[in-house]
């Protein structure tokens, strides 16, 4: 690990508190000057760095490392022109991109450090603190028609599942996915997305799509809420190897797959089912009903337009396109 990445994991480590340059040049065993270039290398990193005399360093309050103008052009490098707005802090992600669609012509991405109101399925809360997570929602223009959400749903979770396998586990196939839109690491949910469809944005017939992705990256201070504790993990707390930059890099991959597996449907079917952690799992199937009646299951598949295939204990056989489902154990 590079030395910039070091100092990097003790500042966020430390959180509000100062660390001194000559704790952390005794500590990494490197000269003050040493500490000074790692730090001034952070910072172009897109790191923001507060240096106060006699105390130390620390990373600025809200600052998660994302630099809008490096992913910009990280993007371009990769043939997409994507407009990128951040916020230190918003409501959620997703009503910002749908708000900024109606003024800006293209695609765009919205980034916030922190939300204070982050969507989930079925109006759930989406936990989003500061500085531990990925909390975005790209716009992408289709121009042809709103495919059905599930299908959007499941090529925005092979394109965030690819890009932290790619980032955080050099390439290996580690992420899965549950269906329809969560992301797994060792039993534990890193990663919860939010597809929504709309049309005739401004009145010309246009079709586009919002999709909010939180990802969980680092563990927050003083753990996940109770509510969520048991399910809930971290990319880093997972095994995911993350340095300074890895936030940028796993944004402007995400968004780049996302583009890609449009294109490429077929591609990303076959890496959706080929992550699945729940094909020969028995599930307990919650539909919302207005009844309010589960059923178990044994999921047998994934069929290509991305609906659960189920077999009851009866014998009945169905293709789910929505609903929830759950583990059960043996």
């Amino acid at each position: 690990m590079k030395t910039k990445d070091r100092i990097y994991e003790m500042l966020k480590a430390s959180g509000e508190e100062f660390v001194s340059g000559e704790k952390m040049a005794e500590t990494l065993q490197v000269t003050r000057a040493g500490i000074w270039k790692a730090i001034r290398a952070l910072e172009k990193d897109g790191i923001g760095i507060e240096a106060v005399t006699n105390k130390g360093y620390r990373i600025k309050a809200f600052d998660n490392g994302t630099d809008p103008e490096l992913i910009e052009e990280l993007l371009k490098k990769k043939g997409l022109e994507v407009k990128v707005f951040y916020y230190d802090e918003t409501d959620s992600t997703n009503l910002r991109a749908k708000e900024l669609g109606s003024e800006y012509p293209g695609n765009l991405l919205v980034i916030a450090g922190k939300q204070t109101m982050g969507r989930g399925r079925k109006g759930r809360h989406f936990f989003s603190p500061g500085r531990t997570g990925i909390y975005m929602s790209f716009l992408l223009r289709n121009g042809e028609s709103v495919k059905e959400l599930s299908t959007l749903t499941a090529n925005a979770a092979v394109a965030t599942a690819t890009a932290i396998d790619k980032e955080a586990f050099g390439g290996k196939d580690t992420v899965k996915i549950k269906w329809v839109n969560d992301l797994y690491l060792e039993s534990r949910k890193v990663t919860g997305i939010l597809a929504e469809g709309f049309a005739d944005i401004e009145g010309n017939g246009e079709f586009y799509v919002v999709t909010g992705i939180g990802i969980n990256l680092y563990e927050p201070a003083g753990g996940f809420p109770e509510d969520i504790k048991d399910k809930a993990g971290s990319v880093e707390g997972c095994g995911g190897k993350l340095s300074s930059d890895s936030r940028n890099r796993i944004i402007a991959d995400t968004v780049a797959n996302i583009v890609y597996y449009h294109d490429t449907p077929a591609e990303s079917l076959k890496i959706y089912k080929d992550k699945s952690n729940l094909i020969g799992s028995r599930v307990l199937i919650n539909t919302f009903s207005s009844s309010g009646e589960k059923e178990t299951a044994l999921v047998t598949g994934i069929d290509d337009e991305c609906h659960l295939l189920v077999r009851y204990d009866d014998g009945r056989t169905e293709a789910l396109s929505s609903g929830e489902v759950s583990v059960v154990k043996c």
